[in-house]
């Protein structure tokens, strides 16, 4: 996975795009696996 330059998002290319799109939605995913955690275990 190579690291994409967040200060020029107007150069990315399709591919760059998508890929993108995958991490921020994973990183949501994690964000509200962790949410739902700690809902459930709250002295975390």
């Amino acid at each position: 996975m190579k690291d994409i330059d967040y200060k020029r998002l107007d150069h990315l290319n399709p591919a760059d795009i998508l890929e993108l799109k995958h991490r921020v939605a994973e990183r949501i995913r994690w964000a509200k696996e962790e949410a739902d955690f700690c809902r459930i275990i709250p002295e975390l």
